[in-house]
Parts: structure tokens; sequence; C-alpha cells
């Protein structure tokens, strides 16, 4: 859930610290110290793919995801047309920036054996799922409610690490 074996980015999570109150887990966190050695950059996203650098071991030519949608007969439309046109375009830099902070609370229930985690995601499915196969346990075992006035933001699917170190925290203290 967290950056292991290696960092990957700036800002990416290192730690998580589980306390009684708000006050231990200041004291904890102000005792966690990091050593980081610097790792290659790739600062352009054509000379990523096949990279030295990469960023996860499951996609060693640093491409997560890659679709293709097709409809109809696409080569035939291409091959009967006036003109056809291919660039490569090119974009600035971005990221989503939620007004929130990326958060998340977790309340376990020992008496029904069910976690449910409260947290900023807009797809609270898939942070389910996750938390199932985190945990071990059944995915029924598990309940993920977005907030209910969240504005939607491509970064949340990113946020599911943080949110599920929340999970696993009531968990340290009295669950499976």
């Amino acid at each position: 859930m967290l950056a292991w074996p290696r960092v990957r980015f700036c800002g990416e999570a290192v730690a998580a610290v589980v306390a009684a109150d708000r006050y231990l887990a200041e004291d904890a966190a102000g005792l966690v110290a990091v050593d980081c050695e610097p790792l290659p950059a790739v600062a352009d996203v054509g000379d990523a793919r096949g990279a030295a650098a990469i960023v996860h071991d499951e996609a060693p030519d640093n491409v997560l995801l890659s679709r293709r949608f097709d409809h109809g007969d696409v080569e035939a439309a291409l091959a009967s047309s006036a003109a056809v046109v291919e660039r490569v375009f090119r974009t600035n830099r971005q990221t989503a920036a939620p007004l929130e902070g990326r958060g998340g609370v977790a309340d376990w229930n020992a008496a029904e054996g069910k976690l449910t985690l409260y947290s900023g995601t807009q797809v609270p499915h898939l942070a389910r799922h996750a938390l199932g196969e985190i945990l071990g346990c059944p995915r029924t075992a598990c309940a993920s409610w977005p907030p209910t006035s969240a504005a939607a933001s491509v970064s949340r699917p990113s946020s599911i690490p943080r949110t599920s170190c929340s999970a696993c925290s009531p968990c340290a203290w009295s669950g499976p």
C-alpha cells in the first residue's frame, strides 16, 4: 500500500502511523525518518516507454493501461477518406487537484465483522474490492462510501493506497 521497495515520485506515501489519539500520532509521526537515494528520472512521455526508469515492475514498458476503441470498419473508412492526417499531440503536464484533502475514516464493526470506509473516492466499488484483497477477507465484509458532496476528480483512484492504510488502522487494533 505504501511505497515499497522504492519511492516512485515526490509526495508518494512512505509511512503510516497508527495511534490511540491524535497527540500520540503526531509524536510518532515526528519520529519517522526516511532515507532515499535518487532514482533516474525520465521527463518525456515518449522516452518513458521501455525506459530504464521503470515505475512499476508489473508494467516494464511503463504503460499501465492501453485501450483502443474501434467502431465499424476503420481501415475501410481510412482508405476511402479524401485525406488522412496523422499528428502527435503534446500537452503540458497536468494534475488533478481536488479541493478537499485525501483521507478517509474507517469504521471496524467487530460484532458484524464488517469494515466500512468513508473516503473521497469516486470509485467505491473498486475501493471495496481492493480492501477485500488487501485485508484478505471477502468483499462482502467491506463497504466503501464516497462523500455526498465531492466533486469528481481523476486523481481519486490513486488515493486507494492512502485510504487503505486508514482502513487497516482499526483492524490493527481490533479487526481481523
